[in-house]
């Protein structure tokens, strides 16, 4: 693990992950709820967090009330 290929590992997934909140901001946007895409990001990275946390499989249920609840 030499740090020039980590560093590529963390922009990617840095990249990754922003664009998943963006696409989660696309839905809200289009299901007519008018969140602005600075509070969904957080609302995203929390609840995703707190899924991995219910260490149930790729969060099911925690993720989703996260995001429900916040």
């Amino acid at each position: 693990m030499s740090p020039q290929i980590m560093l590529g590992a963390v922009i990617l997934g840095t990249v990754a992950w922003y664009n998943e909140e963006v696409a989660l901001w696309v839905i809200l946007r289009g299901l007519g709820e008018s969140l602005e895409i600075q509070k969904v990001l957080p609302i995203y990275a929390a609840s995703t967090l707190f899924g991995a946390i219910t260490t149930l499989p790729g969060g099911l249920g925690g993720a989703d009330a996260g995001m429900v609840s916040l």
